[in-house]
């Protein structure tokens, strides 16, 4: 969750170097607990960023949640997370 609500361009996310291979994870926008906009983003191993861009007419959002299931069963993880707004 996001101290004030904010407009998000993209997000980048690098994972763990513990990823051997590349893998699904679920990422949604919300606002007021109503899901704005839900993507499967593949992320790429380590050291390769994985970009995901968002439209530019999306209305601003209170938070970000990531769904790291996939990554817990293969003892995977993520190294770091960087929001850029518009």
């Amino acid at each position: 969750m996001f101290q004030s609500k904010t407009d998000i361009n993209n997000i980048l996310i690098l994972s763990s170097k513990k990823n051997m291979q590349e893998i699904e994870v679920n990422l949604k926008l919300i606002n007021n607990t109503r899901e704005i906009v839900s993507k499967k983003v593949k992320l790429n191993k380590h050291p390769f960023w994985t970009n995901v861009l968002f439209d530019k007419n999306i209305e601003q959002i209170d938070g970000v949640i990531i769904d790291v299931r996939n990554l817990k069963e293969l003892n995977y993880g993520l190294n770091e997370i960087k929001f850029y707004r518009k």
